[in-house]
């Protein structure tokens, strides 16, 4: 599964803090053409925050950027509202603190210190907000600004915010989706092999559509004398064995587009495949002689060590009057028959 990584978050930290640092740059200027001495230097002071949060962005240092950055944001925000008003829209950057900080703790929780600060500063901000509401209601601003700047201001302000908003949620469901195909991906095939897992075949083989139209046919494999390369050679030898045979399992049931494979267990790999009822039965057979004659084909070069492998396969049809287990059955007492029987064979019958 893709995790968010160091690299990742370079990224996206960058951003964010260069938008920043432009903001509050923007915000400087602002206040300084409307002579608030005070707000000007305060955002000269976030903009040099910002500056040095660039260190940590660069150290991937995760919780003192998160730090710089929320501190920053809250004491601007209290400090921008008593100076200046509520109507200038500074008050609702908690919305997008709060979208910020539930955003990187689903990202961060592992972090050790990390797995409760959303829920503490989310309950500051609140009470932030309302603190800043009600004072607002009983004392004016200690500078006032034009009317036209003013709603400049809070439209500027809240685009940013909504800014923030579409920004957490589209990383938030970016990287939910990523996680989440990585937790199918585990759930489904198998680590090593990378073929379906006995899990999701046995899902695929509930919702086989058997209609009169095709033939289906369930093949298992096994690797002759597989243990004997694990005691010769290491387990080693043996996964570098078990992951060539299926990568040309896959590649060739790919090819068919009316096959597909699985890892059934150990060494066993289980082929389902649907052929057009107008095909003969022995047709079933020719993917699974086509999967043996490269396997036994093939150089395994293990090490400068040339082993010699072979598959024995046993076949079955699933036939109306089969259910999917007793057809998988039928093949793997096929396939045992050819294990006995001098291996390296394909047995139908």
């Amino acid at each position: 599964m893709e995790k968010y990584t160091a690299y990742d978050f370079k990224h996206v930290s960058l951003f964010i803090n260069t938008g920043m640092t432009i903001i509050h740059s923007m915000l400087a200027l602002f206040f300084f053409y409307f002579n608030i001495h005070f707000m000007f230097i305060f955002n000269l002071g976030s903009v040099c925050a910002y500056l040095l949060n660039f260190i940590a962005v660069k150290k991937c240092a995760v919780r003192t950027f998160m730090t710089v950055s929320f501190t920053e944001v809250i004491f601007h925000m209290t400090a921008a509202v008593i100076c200046c008003g509520w109507d200038t829209g500074f008050a609702f950057y908690c919305f997008g603190i709060i979208a910020v900080l539930y955003f990187s703790k689903y990202l961060y929780a592992s972090i050790n210190g990390f797995k409760y600060v959303a829920e503490n500063v989310s309950f500051i901000a609140i009470v932030i907000f309302v603190f800043l509401r009600v004072f607002t209601w009983f004392f004016r601003p200690f500078e006032s600004l034009p009317a036209l700047p003013e709603k400049i201001l809070f439209m500027a302000n809240a685009g940013v915010i909504f800014a923030i908003l579409w920004f957490s949620l589209f990383l938030y469901t970016k990287t939910a989706t990523i996680n989440e195909s990585g937790l199918i991906q585990l759930a489904e095939v198998d680590a090593l092999t990378q073929l379906f897992n006995r899990r999701k075949m046995i899902e695929i083989l509930m919702n086989l559509n058997r209609d009169s139209n095709t033939k289906i046919f369930m093949t298992m494999f096994d690797i002759d004398d597989f243990k004997k390369i694990n005691d010769t050679y290491g387990h080693e030898a043996g996964d570098y064995v078990l992951r060539t045979i299926s990568a040309m399992i896959s590649k060739t049931c790919s090819e068919d587009k009316h096959a597909v494979a699985c890892r059934w267990g150990g060494e066993e790999f289980l082929v389902v495949q649907e052929i057009s009822h107008l095909k003969k039965d022995k047709d079933g057979e020719l993917l699974i002689r086509r999967i043996c004659n490269l396997v036994k084909r093939y150089d395994f070069n293990y090490k400068d060590k040339h082993l010699v492998i072979t598959l024995t396969a046993g076949v079955a049809r699933l036939t109306p009057e089969l259910t999917v287990e007793q057809a998988i059955k039928k093949a793997d007492d096929n396939l045992y028959f050819g294990k006995n029987n001098g291996k390296n064979q394909v047995v139908f019958k």
